[in-house]
């Protein structure tokens, strides 16, 4: 760019030492035989420079175009970590992008009488095993007699990490209320150095992981299997893809906007819990596509590989035969089964 602007002020010099009569030819004359006729008054070297300044003046355009198309696919999610790596570390963006989608579906972000604590509850122990290895902190208390386990911190030091993590990355305004809590508290003690607030909500993209984080939380995928008399084998099957949520509507709105599928609608009586479903088969592609690229992390990995098998004997028609039926059959046995796994050792320090 710099080259191309450093030329276009090399021929101007030229043209307007030169070609004076070139700006008086486009600027001073509407009338077409009048501009032909200056154009024949000019010498041959004239009219080469001339259409040469011409050709670098589009030339830049177009440099400026392709810059400016390049900048909109680098910048397809406004996710920030550069406060997070300045203060700690440097973690794999696009697992903080799932790490804070499953924050916002499943943790909790907490204060009380002025002691701030992160807690993140699951039945799958294991995935909260692999958050406290990748971020480094944290402790994991599992709870076998309920089949439950619980990632928490409560170290100041580490709390302040996940506030520089999450200030400016979050999406939903539950969560972005509760982050507003804990950045009062902190910046209200003595020793810390204030942190300042970024309050505007992340624009959801399926450039991210975010995504995936929250299902990862609050997904469900599943395969209805009813009986059709209508059809070949007499039954009818329909791969479905959910996401419950609590209060967030206007989320699960943009995820359905996103996938371009589906609908989010009021579960009745259940407390303003909206859920997001879709089972159009040719919709569901998208999904597809999306957790192909960005692989869930919790047991649902599982269910989602044992529903894309089935979607996939779909495609090709498996489903009409009766041998594909029983595969499908057993297969949807295994979509939603998530065991409970104690997959690690009980840790009951601050790392």
């Amino acid at each position: 760019m710099v080259y191309a602007i450093l030329s276009i002020g090399i021929l101007g010099f030229i043209v307007w030492s030169h070609l004076y009569r070139w700006p008086h030819l486009f600027l001073d004359n509407h009338n077409p035989r009048r501009m032909l006729a200056e154009f024949e008054l000019l010498t041959l070297r004239q009219r080469r420079i001339g259409l040469i300044l011409l050709l670098a003046i589009v030339m830049t355009s177009q440099q400026e175009k392709d810059s400016s198309g390049s900048s909109e696919a680098l910048c397809k999610t406004s996710f920030d970590f550069t406060s997070f790596y300045q203060n700690y570390k440097f973690i794999d963006p696009r697992w903080l992008e799932w790490f804070i989608g499953f924050t916002e579906g499943d943790g909790a972000i907490l204060e009380s009488k002025g002691r701030l604590s992160f807690v993140i509850g699951q039945k799958d122990v294991g995935v909260l095993y692999h958050i406290q290895e990748v971020l480094g902190f944290g402790m994991v208390n599992v709870f076998p007699d309920r089949e439950y386990g619980r990632y928490a911190v409560w170290d100041s030091n580490h709390i302040a990490l996940l506030i520089h993590l999450f200030n400016g990355n979050l999406v939903l305004p539950k969560r972005i209320d509760q982050l507003k809590v804990w950045l009062a508290v902190y910046n209200s003690k003595r020793g810390n150095i204030p942190i300042i607030p970024l309050q505007n909500a992340v624009k959801l993209s399926l450039n991210s992981a975010w995504i995936c984080g929250f299902s990862d939380a609050e997904c469900c995928f599943n395969i209805h299997i009813t009986k059709r008399p209508a059809q070949k084998l007499g039954f009818r099957i329909k791969p479905r893809f959910l996401i419950v949520q609590q209060f967030s509507k206007e989320c699960l709105e943009e995820i359905r906007v996103l996938f371009n599928t589906g609908q989010v609608l009021l579960k009745s009586g259940s407390g303003q819990y909206y859920t997001y479903t879709t089972d159009s088969f040719k919709g569901l592609a998208i999904i597809l596509d999306y957790f192909n690229k960005f692989p869930l992390k919790t047991t649902k990995q599982h269910s989602f590989k044992r529903w894309s098998e089935i979607y996939n004997f779909m495609v090709k028609g498996e489903h009409l035969t009766k041998e594909g039926f029983n595969k499908i059959q057993e297969l949807a046995k295994e979509v939603n089964k998530h065991p409970f796994k104690n997959s690690g050792l009980l840790s009951n320090e601050e790392v």
